[in-house]
């Protein structure tokens, strides 16, 4: 998208600096606009004794925009799917580059000086002053050799390996982590959805779902950022810190068991840790380490082999943005709690979301799902952390929210 951009702008755009664009040639021809109409908008005013002028070039509105689209990038417009983010965004750098090949690129703001009236002294007694948005040589270089180290840049630009770390920034396409992660999701996503529906699965469903089951499991931490894995370990820590070594704790863990050793390492018994994976491979290395290690969607084995255990917390870190999934697991949990008891509660939401519901509805949606099943008293950890010894507490990182409960009857 970022070459179509480029190639739109070249289309639509003057032939050279100074000359009209082609677009409003086209709109003035066929009687849409009037002569008088311009995309670029030109400013005159006074600051500080000098006589301003703004040229407002389309450059400059496409770089705008692509500011404001990155700071909106995890807004409700794009929740739906991020690919329309790097399309839009693309599109609007590659038209901002094509701006820079006109010599006049860097001249789109410019001073004179203004006498006491502020009106501009003539051509023999001013001193024009050009403020220069780049410095590539701003001072010596001509203008044609300004527009060949333009088109170097874009040249250099268009040879980057596509996983190079510039290259994504530029073209606004994601990392090859950021990608591998994306990926790591939907195909958990697809894999939830099909176990869901095993008993009305078709031939050709089922056989999809043992293709995907077959390769190694989604959860992959070697695509995760060192910042991600530390916000992982720290929400373990969290975890360990609010059960004690008697309690009966769920949660979910992947292959490299990072909760189940956590918790190991922190005193709390085997026997008193349950968790369940899809993955075969995952689900048979966490039976090495613990005696209720369950293979099967979370959902399932909550509501079928463990129904009748009484826990006191869980973290369900299923990095989804769909509600509907946390809900499910909370209907299998949270009736079996007794009056009087607590209940520690950890669950993790992805911004972006299918549903197209934003983070703090979804949030709104499972805390009144909670009220609603008898529970007097919601605490949330991260709102008062000096009380639970998470102060200034660590709830976001990478697009995942982290969210911490002390429920009682």
């Amino acid at each position: 998208m970022w070459i179509v951009g480029y190639t739109f702008f070249n289309l639509t755009s003057a032939p050279k600096a100074g000359q009209p664009n082609n677009a409003e040639v086209w709109l003035k021809n066929w009687g849409l606009v009037g002569e008088k109409f311009h995309f670029s908008m030109r400013f005159d005013f006074n600051f500080l004794g000098y006589l301003w002028h703004l040229h407002f070039h389309h450059w400059l509105y496409l770089l705008l925009s692509s500011i404001f689209l990155y700071l909106i990038r995890h807004s409700n417009i794009f929740t739906l799917h991020m690919t329309t983010y790097w399309v839009v965004q693309s599109f609007c750098l590659g038209g901002c580059c094509q701006g820079l090949k006109y010599e006049d690129w860097s001249h789109c703001l410019t001073a004179r000086k203004a006498d006491s009236e502020g009106i501009c002294r003539g051509a023999k007694e001013t001193k024009k002053t050009t403020i220069k948005v780049a410095t590539v040589n701003s001072c010596t270089a001509s203008p044609s050799r300004k527009s060949l180290y333009v088109r170097l840049i874009l040249l250099l630009v268009v040879t980057l390996p596509p996983q190079s770390t510039v290259s994504s920034l530029l073209f606004c396409v994601p990392s090859v982590p950021s990608q591998q992660f994306h990926k790591y999701l939907a195909r958990n996503h697809r894999i939830q959805t099909l176990l869901e529906q095993t008993p009305d699965l078709t031939p050709a469903e089922s056989a999809e779902l043992l293709g995907l089951q077959s390769k190694p499991d989604t959860y992959n931490v070697t695509n995760f950022t060192p910042s991600h894995l530390n916000f992982k370990k720290y929400h373990n820590e969290i975890f360990s810190n609010l059960t004690s070594a008697s309690s009966l704790l769920f949660y979910l863990d992947g292959p490299t068991a990072s909760t189940t050793l956590h918790l190991l390492n922190t005193s709390h018994p085997p026997q008193n840790l349950y968790t369940a994976n899809y993955s075969p491979t995952t689900s048979s290395h966490l039976s090495t380490l613990l005696p209720n290690s369950y293979h099967g969607p979370a959902s399932t084995v909550l509501s079928t082999t463990l129904s009748s255990i009484p826990f006191s917390g869980a973290y369900l870190d299923l990095c989804t943005g769909q509600i509907s999934k946390i809900l499910s697991l909370l209907s299998c949990l949270l009736p079996r709690i007794s009056v009087g008891e607590e209940f520690v509660l950890g669950v993790t939401i992805t911004n972006a979301s299918p549903c197209g519901k934003s983070l703090c509805n979804r949030v709104i949606e499972m805390e009144q799902f909670i009220f609603k099943q008898g529970w007097e008293k919601v605490e949330r950890v991260f709102d008062e952390g000096e009380k639970w010894g998470v102060e200034g507490g660590w709830g976001e990182d990478g697009g995942v929210v982290c969210l911490w409960y002390v429920l009682e009857r």
